[in-house]
């Protein structure tokens, strides 16, 4: 994968949590064409960068926490 995929793969997920339709780890990895271990990569990356990010069971979706 090029460093050009792997931007757009994050934008991508940047995005999808934003909108709060991630859906499951598995279904947002299907999304993001990735396995769901490269998922949970991309998202530590995410968090790496400062953001704090969580996962609501009720509407099955991640999120950007803005409480924390």
């Amino acid at each position: 994968m090029s460093y050009n995929e792997f931007i757009k793969k994050l934008d991508l997920l940047t995005e999808l949590i934003e909108k709060e339709c991630t859906g499951t780890a598995l279904e947002c990895a299907k999304k993001l064409n990735c396995s769901r271990r490269t998922f949970f990569n991309y998202l530590e990356i995410l968090k790496e960068q400062g953001h704090n990010i969580s996962f609501c069971r009720i509407r099955n979706t991640f999120f950007f926490d803005k409480k924390q």
